[in-house]
């Protein structure tokens, strides 16, 4: 078990194991991880306290265990629990993904497959079926689900809460794909 003090809070300590420990005090204290009221996933936090947060901040464990053995996070990435229990914060038990990746690989295991990977059996449901509707109500998805994995399109999430559309992929060229 490694034990590394954590940046711009110089009296706690983190283990790659995620426990975080208090040492303001002559015996070192282990703080309880609280679950975040926020968090729908079942995150865990634990307040830190330092001169620029008199008052503490709220940090995530599995952020504060990436971020003190492996350096920063970028932007455009995200810590995902491997094993999809997310009071599991070992160290060996994380890894960095992209909000694509990471959506992926939940919709597998909620859902057992992710859409786009069916994108072709869905096109055939269609010329068969001849409706997005029926072709939804077959794969228990939204019509704009289906419509979206059909013309090959996605939404991103822009500051200030809107959206934009864009291709999903781009070397798709078929005759389903969005112009």
């Amino acid at each position: 078990m490694n034990k590394k003090e954590i940046d711009n809070y110089p009296k706690y300590a983190i283990t790659d194991t995620g426990d975080v420990y208090s040492l303001k005090w002559a015996k070192k204290r282990k703080l309880k991880p609280q679950r975040a009221s926020q968090s729908k996933k079942g995150y865990v936090q634990v307040r830190l306290f330092n001169q620029e947060y008199p008052k503490g901040r709220l940090q995530y464990i599995h952020r504060l265990v990436w971020e003190s053995f492996r350096g920063d996070i970028p932007k455009d990435k995200e810590i995902d629990h491997i094993d999809g229990n997310p009071r599991n914060n070992k160290l060996s038990n994380l890894q960095i993904l992209t909000r694509r990746g990471n959506t992926r690989k939940y919709n597998k295991e909620a859902h057992g497959y992710y859409l786009r990977d069916n994108r072709d059996e869905i096109i055939e449901d269609y010329k068969k079926l001849g409706s997005m509707i029926k072709v939804a109500d077959k794969w228990n998805k939204s019509t704009t689900a289906i419509w979206r994995t059909i013309r090959n399109l996605t939404h991103k999430r822009l500051a200030g809460g809107k959206t934009a559309v864009g291709i999903y992929d781009e070397n798709l060229k078929d005759e389903f794909t969005a112009n």
